[in-house]
């Protein structure tokens, strides 16, 4: 695995990472539960944080009203107040990522994408864009697992060392 990770664009990110602010990350498949393992730390550490994943939600909404509006719909239906969208996608062409990217944009989201920086629309679409080298899709989760477990490791180092 020899992903280049441009991360110079995380010590802005992680500045966004304060309490008062809600947080939604969304991704399909591999990268559904790669969301749901950082709502679970994000959660942990004290964040009001929800992957909107759940398949249930995604096969009824899928079902009735599309499946590129999987997560634009979850989103019309939350209190949106301070919030930030978090994007993962591999492919970075996801519809409904894309879609729900557009929505978070259009309704004053803040959008942390996380993606190939090699391919896909989603790689640019956010206000910040964590973008990892890499076209082949088993390093390319991996690697947003790990992005973010350093953002959980610094936020805990933050927690316990406030300045």
């Amino acid at each position: 695995m020899q992903p280049i990770l441009p991360l110079f664009e995380l010590p802005e990110v992680l500045q966004l990472f304060t309490k008062d602010k809600r947080f939604f990350i969304i991704g399909n498949g591999g990268s559904a539960k790669n969301a749901e393992h950082f709502a679970s730390d994000m959660r942990e550490l004290g964040y009001d944080a929800d992957a909107l994943c759940d398949s249930g939600n995604l096969t009824a909404i899928g079902n009735d009203f599309g499946y590129e509006n999987t997560f634009a719909k979850q989103l019309m239906t939350k209190k949106l107040n301070n919030w930030i969208l978090v994007a993962l996608s591999g492919s970075g062409n996801s519809k409904n990522i894309l879609e729900a990217v557009s929505w978070a944009k259009q309704n004053k989201g803040i959008v942390i994408t996380l993606t190939s920086g090699l391919q896909g629309k989603l790689r640019s679409e956010g206000q910040y864009n964590i973008l990892i080298q890499s076209t082949d899709m088993e390093d390319i989760e991996t690697t947003t697992l790990y992005i973010m477990h350093y953002i959980k490791k610094e936020l805990k180092k933050a927690k316990n060392n406030p300045s």
